[in-house]
């Protein structure tokens, strides 16, 4: 009995370390591959419209949706709908974001892209297919997230506010950095709104 008591101890201990090590490897994972995305990725700036639903788990957030959700194709019968997609993203004159094409398969290095899904075909419009992209939630702090979204909605009435997105792009994985409302992030404007 007290040598298989010994045994078992002898394994316990070493299986705890390497279970807290888990615990912790994982979130420094997921924190390391969002900055990855954020300090060695390009930018982007989408143009967004508002929607402003609330997460009980995870707060307050401010739904995004941009205007560079369609892209043609030669028929949107050959796409399927919900199907993951890599959106190919470039830049216009005004320096924002559009959708030049997409492909079903990843790809090369040299191409800058992100991981989106197929959403809406248009019956009307064979040549039209929406996506909607992962990353179409801003998290805010509690306490700037009613003031922030004020001044979000309204913005976005207006036809000469500049609102966007700023998103981080990286080997398809995309990160939101901010929300810039008329050249100012949407977190210093809700400190400075009363």
């Amino acid at each position: 009995m007290d040598a298989q008591k010994k045994n078992i101890k002898k394994w316990v201990i070493p299986a705890f370390i390497l279970l807290c090590l888990a615990q912790l490897v994982l979130p420094i994972k997921m924190v390391a591959d969002r900055e990855a995305v954020v300090l060695k990725g390009k930018a982007f700036r989408f143009k967004v419209a508002p929607l402003d639903p609330n997460d009980p788990f995870r707060g307050k957030y401010i739904t995004l949706r941009y205007e560079a959700d369609s892209v043609k194709v030669k028929n949107v019968n050959e796409w399927v709908r919900n199907s993951k997609i890599y959106a190919l993203l470039d830049t216009d004159l005004q320096g924002y974001a559009f959708v030049r094409g997409i492909s079903a398969s990843r790809p090369d290095d040299q191409l800058d892209y992100v991981e989106a899904f197929v959403t809406v075909m248009n019956l009307e419009d064979k040549n039209t297919l929406h996506i909607t992209y992962p990353f179409n939630r801003f998290y805010m702090e509690e306490t700037k997230a009613m003031k922030a979204e004020k001044m979000f909605l309204e913005s976005l009435r207006s036809p000469r506010s500049n609102v966007f997105a700023e998103i981080y792009v990286r080997d398809g994985k995309a990160v939101i950095n901010d929300v810039v409302i008329n050249g100012q992030s949407v977190r210093d404007i809700s400190i400075n709104l009363k």
